[in-house]
């Protein structure tokens, strides 16, 4: 939805067919990047889910998908929202990176759970330099694995986190039946327990556009389903 003072207009934005072709360049007149066919992006994305099943094997052996127990699952969405002060980044680490050892900090805490699998959202864009010019899915889900012991601290937590993210950069386009067929544990049909995403972009950006400022906002989907994931989402607010 772009809107100013005047007037608004709302234009069907496929976020998978403009993400490797830079749409703010598009929506000011600029010419994009050169087309890639459809066909080379098929084959990109099947050469990567062959190699990435090594990956995921030596990653996921062993681990079961962390969930919590409910004895009457119900159609409910329930939403709880806290604001909290951190250091944006703790030493040289990310601060999505940080978020995602305090959340499994949390899960962990839950009884028995000293090695817990969820999932985590990326963006995709995180590619090598050859793969820039890619269009395709951008965000996508994938698993983390995060194993405790007791003389653990949190750095060595936030840093195993990211040695994981580093190792898994590649792979971030793995589809969850692949991710599935590679533990040897779980059917192709499994949802992550829960979903932790960092959001460090802004939601609710402008554009200039023909020199008219107008504000990008989110049109929301009528439909509702129910899903039984968890979602552990963190935003920054300003500069915290």
């Amino acid at each position: 939805m772009l809107s100013n003072a005047s007037e608004s207009r709302a234009i069907r934005w496929f976020h998978a067919d403009t993400d490797g072709y830079l749409g703010g360049r598009m929506l000011n007149g600029n010419a994009p990047p050169p087309l890639m066919s459809f066909s080379a992006y098929m084959q990109t994305v099947k050469d990567q889910r062959r190699p990435s099943a090594p990956f995921w094997q030596n990653l996921l052996a062993g681990a079961a998908l962390t969930r919590l127990s409910f004895d009457e699952p119900r159609q409910s969405f329930i939403q709880d929202v806290h604001t909290v002060e951190i250091d944006a980044s703790h030493g040289e680490f990310s601060a999505a990176n940080t978020f995602f050892a305090i959340a499994a900090l949390a899960i962990s805490k839950l009884p028995g759970r000293s090695d817990i699998t969820v999932g985590m959202v990326v963006s995709g864009r995180a590619v090598f330099l050859h793969q820039l010019e890619i269009a395709g899915p951008c965000v996508n889900w994938i698993s983390l694995r995060v194993q405790f012991d007791g003389g653990m601290k949190f750095n060595d937590l936030v840093q195993s986190i990211h040695d994981q993210r580093i190792a898994g950069l590649a792979f971030e386009a793995s589809r969850m039946s692949d991710i599935a067929k590679a533990s040897n544990r779980w059917a192709p049909t499994d949802r992550f327990g829960f979903t932790l995403q960092f959001q460090n972009i802004d939601e609710s950006p402008s554009v200039q556009i023909d020199g008219t400022q107008a504000q990008i906002e989110i049109v929301n989907s009528p439909i509702v389903y129910f899903d039984p994931t968890i979602f552990i989402y963190a935003m920054p607010q300003g500069d915290q």
